[in-house]
This record gives C-alpha cells, sequence and structure tokens, in this order.
C-alpha cells in the first residue's frame, strides 16, 4: 500500500484550502436561481443556440435500385429449360441436350460482351446438357454392344 501525507483522512475534508471539483467556497453560496457566473435565470444557467459549425448532411433520396440489374440474356433462359427438359425425358431428347449445349455458349458469349446477367443459367445449361449427353452416348453404345453382339451370335449359330 502506498503511503499517505500525514493528516489526510480519505473520508474528512480535503486538505490545504482545497475545494473539491465543482463545490462552491466555503460561505459563498448563491442564491436560488443565480448562477456563480453572475447570469440570472430561474433555471440555472442557459446557454444560448449555437449554430454547429459543419452544416447537418443533406438526405437525398435513393432509388430503390440505384444501379437497375442487368437484364437477363433469353438464350441463358433457354439453354436451362432445354437441358432440364432434356433431363426429365432422358435419351429421348438428343435434339433438345444439343441445343442446350448451344445455347448455353452463345448466351456465354453474349453475356461476357453485352454485360447481361444470366452467367450461372448458362453455366447450369452447359453442364446439364453435357452431362445427359455423355450419359445418352453410353447408352447408345451400350444397346449397339449388346444388340450388335446378339446379332453377331445368331449369324455365327445360324439363326
Amino acid at each position: 500500500m502506498t503511503q499517505q501525507p500525514p493528516g489526510w483522512d480519505p473520508y474528512g475534508q480535503p486538505q490545504g484550502g482545497q475545494q473539491p471539483y465543482g463545490a462552491e467556497p466555503y460561505g459563498q453560496s448563491t442564491p436560488y436561481g443565480q448562477s456563480p457566473y453572475g447570469q440570472s435565470s430561474p433555471y440555472g444557467e442557459v446557454v444560448p443556440y449555437q449554430q454547429p459549425s459543419v452544416p447537418a448532411p443533406v438526405y437525398q433520396p435513393q432509388p430503390m435500385w440505384a444501379n437497375p440489374p442487368a437484364k437477363t440474356a433469353g438464350l441463358a433462359v433457354a439453354s436451362m429449360v432445354c437441358a432440364l427438359v432434356g433431363l426429365v425425358l432422358c435419351y429421348f431428347a438428343f435434339i433438345l441436350e444439343l441445343l442446350a449445349l448451344i445455347f448455353g455458349i452463345v448466351a456465354k458469349k453474349q453475356i461476357k460482351d453485352r454485360g447481361l446477367a444470366g452467367n450461372g443459367m448458362a453455366t447450369a445449361g452447359i453442364v446439364i446438357s453435357c452431362i445427359v449427353l455423355g450419359l445418352e452416348v453410353i447408352v447408345v453404345l451400350g444397346y449397339f454392344v449388346v444388340f450388335g453382339g446378339l446379332i453377331g451370335l445368331g449369324t455365327l449359330t445360324g439363326h
């Protein structure tokens, strides 16, 4: 613990004639309604309103879309729709999947050149159409292998 000066009392009056912050000197009280600064007011000291040195910012309403959204590329939508319909119809919609692939590639170029929206839809159309086209090719090749083998067996046996 630190040493306190002699005669220091933590609960008593301050030593050396010093007054606590904001306290009036002993024996000098101001009458009710009068400020110690000489201004008279029934509510104490009144500070007049002053204009701030920096003006308040002016509110300027912004439209709901400050930057309107970009127009979506129609071929991107067509690519995704054709790819999804081809996915549902499976290998019966080979032409739809080819169209989806072509529309997706053309849409990607339009999006890049014109700044349109719909890049994700074009990508989805390309990916789905490639997957379904790959599956269709595998199925068709499987049919040729299976049925070609059966036909080959039939000719070898003489039937």
